[in-house]
């Protein structure tokens, strides 16, 4: 049985579900191994405490040629009165999403690049970018599925949402890479583009 709020226990799923997604040490961990750190310490700040030395503790993760990995998301408490998880992708942090108890935002960052966009009440509410290109969007798109686990009208209204903000020249563009469904998508257009 599930401790503390369900709502931050909803959240921190959605941050495990894009960690998972990313391959971070964290996100691999099992759902009963998720729930028994939160189960030890109930709430957002506690968990991501606890949880890189409980898991290490447990032998759930081993270190590899890179190191440890990602072994916790990032505490975010930047609204009054309300704490969020952030969680990071990519060599270089291209991607970052940011959860909240009612709101995910996703943003993708490369140089002066960037898009982003909003999801609340179960569609994108907005979105804003400076010289995004169709696959930054794209990438948006497919991390933003993934994180609020999209399936069916939902995850095409979120697609299409974005689609058409990249108009119709980028069309081609965006769909070659939404079509992409692990953290591959965040590769240079270059390697997307060999075998074309």
């Amino acid at each position: 049985m599930i401790r503390g709020s369900w709502t931050d226990f909803g959240l921190l799923v959605r941050a495990w579900r894009i960690a998972g997604w990313a391959n971070h040490a964290w996100g691999l961990l099992h759902p009963d191994q998720l729930a028994e750190v939160w189960d030890i310490c109930p709430s957002l700040p506690g968990f991501v405490q606890i949880l890189p030395g409980y898991v290490l503790a447990k032998g759930w993760e081993r270190e590899g040629p890179a190191g440890w990995g990602v072994l916790a998301p990032e505490l975010l408490g930047s609204r009054p009165g309300e704490f969020g998880l952030r969680v990071s992708i990519g060599s270089h942090s291209q991607a970052r999403v940011d959860c909240y108890a009612d709101q995910t935002i996703v943003e993708y960052r490369n140089g002066e690049r960037f898009a982003l966009a909003c999801f609340e009440n179960g569609m994108v509410v907005g979105a804003d970018g400076l010289h995004a290109q169709p696959r930054d969007w794209a990438r948006v798109a497919r991390i933003l599925v993934v994180t609020e686990d999209l399936e069916g009208v939902s995850m095409q209204s979120v697609i299409d949402f974005l689609r058409n903000i990249v108009g119709e020249e980028g069309t081609n563009e965006f769909d070659r890479y939404i079509a992409l469904s692990g953290p591959n998508i965040l590769a240079g257009r270059d390697i997307i583009l060999v075998g074309d």
